[in-house]
Order: C-alpha cells, then structure tokens, then sequence
C-alpha cells in the first residue's frame, strides 16, 4: 500500500496552526457518542500525525457508509506496522464493501499478531460464514468461547457454527447460554425440531414473548400452526401469505433506463466479491451491502425501495406485529443474485431481515409464466412435510417489478431453460441491534 501525499503517519498527536489540539481521548469520546460526523469534520480540518486517529476517523467514516473513504484511511494507518484492531477495522471495512479475500487476509493479520483478539476471530469467523468455509468458522467461533467462556454473544455464534453443519443438539446447548440476538429464536427452531408437537406448545407458552417477536419465530409458529393444527400467537406476522406486495419503479421515480442498464452492467463486472449460497444453482450472490456503493445508479435504485417500504408498510396497518414492533434503528441491506439457464433457489426465509424483497432487473425469454417466476410457502425442507402440501404463491416476474413481503416468509425461484440471465436485487430491513 502507497500513502497518499494527504497522510504524515508518526507517532505524535495532532497538529494545526502550531498548536497541540486535543487527542486520541477526545476524539475516541465523540466516536462513543456516535457522533461520527463530527469525528470526520474536526479530523479533516486538521493535519493527521497519528495512526490511531487516521483509523479512528475510518471507522467513522465506515459508521457513516463512506466505505471508499473508510478502507484508504484503514488502510494508510495500517501500513508499516500490524496493530491488530487496525487490521481487524479494516477487514471489516472490506467485508461491508464485499471484498472477502481482503478481509480475511486482514484479519489473519490481526490474529498473527495476536492470537487472543476475540474481535478478529469472530470477524474472520463472519467472512468464513460468507466464504461457505464453516470447518474454519466453527473454529474461529470455538475460539471466541475459549477466550470469553461466558459470552452470550461468543456462544450465539458458536451455536450458528453448529447449526449450519446440521449438528442441532451443539447449536441447542450453545443458544441455552445465550440471549444474544437471535438466540431464543433460534433455541425455538431447535426445539420444535427435536421435540414432539406437545412439548413444543408448552415451551412456547412459557417462553418470553418478547425475544419471539422476529422472522425466525414467526416462520416456526406459522409452520407450527398449519402442520400440527396448533394455534399459537405469531407475535411477528399472524397471516404472512396475505401480506405479499407487487409494484413497479417506475421511470419517473428518477431512476431511468440509463439507470436499469448502469446497475445491470455493475452487476455483470465482478467488482464485488461472490458470498456462498449453497441454495442457489447455476447462479451467483454478491457478497456486503449493495447499497454501501457509491455507484450512482445503485443509490437512485435505494431511494426508490425505500419509498416503495414506506407505501407497504401503510398497506399492512399498524396492527400487524411487523408494523407494532418495527426496529427503531435499521439498515437496508442489499445484494445482488445473477441466475443462468436451468438455475434456481432454494426455498428459505430470511431470519436477520423484518422486510425482504427484490427488485427485478434483467428477466430471461419465458416459455411460460412461471419461468423464472418467484414462489412463496410457509414450509422449507428443513421443517416437517405435513401429508397435504400447505399453500403456495407464484408470481411472474417482470422487469422492473418490485416484490415486498414479510422475512418469515419461505421462498424460492422456479428455473428457467432459455439462455438469458434472471438478475435481480434483493433486500432486507436489518434491525440495527443484529450482528
């Protein structure tokens, strides 16, 4: 890496004018009340003689979504030296940007420097999730634990480790000593899988409301009620096969056809790094939030979902559980999924969402309607098959068709045979108190 003529990188503090200005503490103390912008503004007007306040105003820039700004900042103070929490920012400024080799050769950095880091292990854990290397996440997660045996947080990941490789009694003894995140919901799944339809009604009734009120739970209990005939309380969607939204951008929602075909062609190039989707076939997902770019039509392409969210939103009624227990603080999280002839996705549910959906952009020739179309159910293959098959929705995609639906919802896409692409963006509502 090549410090830019903007960077004077020595061990000093800060310097303006010939004055020493306040250092390290004062601007750590505006980075801990959130106030990044702030942090950005005062470390701009001055001239940076300090590596740790050159990534101190990276993460604030990373806080603010300037990723470009963030990975040069993280970059220049990790050159020359391999201070740990440096390279674990900066890995993590890659990961967001979905540049996961970055990452990872990042936070091995940080953990050959010191190998009791528990942030650069669990972060490098999160880019092994993404790789589909979940051998080398569960170690790194096995790690965390060593380090903090009592760590809700290090023993929810643990847990997830677990659950991806298929092993549910690991992953229900780690959820037990948590409460971190989606721990109880996840406690739940494992429950319901493991135990009788009786046990499960009466753990339900006992468990804490509260920490139900999510996707994940909300698809148990909707799988629950139609397969075993019970009637439990959906804290989070009572009836999500009601609640699908259709629409369209449209071209005078300032995003054009110049705009369609410009995210299209950013899409194709390989800028971001691919992330494993073991559901998808003959296809490819795009790994970090889409809408962190600064592509210009991507930003247009955020605006016009978020309205879109607005108008669904309006459409459900505040007396849904969706609307009642909306997070205060979220992040429109996006990614782009490219599918070929004869590629399809699987069936699943989106448990870090709130809202999902996904905007169409390039459809493939159809010999049919249902080519390529996308289908909702409230069963994945994961859950028990009840004798009769529950109910299924298709729609037929169009270009520039917008789809808005509750996360608990299970879906999946129908293949197609002609020999065009099926590209698409698709988006979740990730409340900000996630991971």
């Amino acid at each position: 890496m090549r410090l830019s003529k903007r960077y004077k990188i020595t061990p000093l503090g800060v310097s303006l004018g010939g004055f020493f200005m306040k250092g390290i503490k004062h601007f750590a103390y505006l980075y801990g009340k959130g106030q990044f912008a702030e942090v950005v503004s005062q470390l701009s007007a001055i001239e940076i003689s300090d590596r740790n306040l050159l990534s101190l105003r990276g993460i604030s820039y990373k806080a603010l979504g300037k990723l470009v700004e963030a990975i040069a900042d993280l970059e220049a103070a990790a050159e020359g030296n391999q201070d740990t929490n440096i390279y674990t920012n900066l890995g993590n400024a890659y990961r967001e940007a979905g540049n996961l080799k970055g990452a990872i050769k990042a936070y091995t950095v940080a953990i050959n420097s010191d190998i009791d880091n528990y942030n650069a292990h669990e972060a490098i854990g999160f880019a092994y999730f993404d790789t589909g290397n979940l051998d080398k996440a569960t170690l790194a997660f096995k790690h965390c634990v060593k380090l903090q045996p009592n760590s809700e947080r290090a023993n929810y990941y643990l847990g997830e480790a677990y659950r991806k490789t298929g092993n549910i009694e690991k992953s229900k003894a780690s959820y037990s000593k948590s409460s971190f995140h989606l721990s109880k919901a996840q406690l739940l799944e494992c429950v319901y899988l493991t135990s009788k339809p009786e046990d499960f009604a009466k753990y339900y009734a006992g468990a804490d409301k509260s920490s139900l009120r999510n996707p994940l739970s909300g698809s148990i209990i909707a799988h629950s009620n139609y397969f075993h005939g019970t009637e439990l309380d959906d804290q989070f969607c009572q009836d999500p096969m009601k609640l699908i939204g259709t629409g369209k951008i449209s071209d005078d929602e300032a995003f054009s056809e110049g705009d369609l075909e410009n995210v299209i062609n950013y899409i194709k190039s390989e800028t971001l790094d691919n992330r494993s989707q073991p559901l998808l076939t003959n296809g490819y997902q795009t790994a970090g939030n889409l809408f962190l770019t600064r592509h210009a039509s991507v930003k247009k392409l955020e605006v016009s979902i978020a309205k879109k969210i607005s108008l669904y939103r309006d459409s459900i009624g505040p007396a849904c559980g969706i609307n009642t227990y909306f997070p205060a603080n979220y992040t429109l999280y996006g990614w782009a999924v490219n599918i070929t002839s004869g590629g399809k996705l699987d069936r699943h549910m989106h448990k870090e969402g709130w809202i999902s959906g996904c905007v169409y952009l390039q459809i493939p020739p159809k010999k049919s309607e249902r080519d390529g179309a996308i289908l909702f159910t409230i069963s994945n293959d994961n859950y028990p098959q009840a004798k009769t098959s529950p109910k299924e929705v298709t729609i037929s995609i169009k270009e520039r068709m917008i789809c808005l639906f509750p996360s608990s919802l299970h879906h999946g896409t129908i293949p197609f045979q002609s020999n065009g692409r099926r590209i698409c963006v698709a988006f979740d509502i990730i409340p900000k108190n996630g991971p």
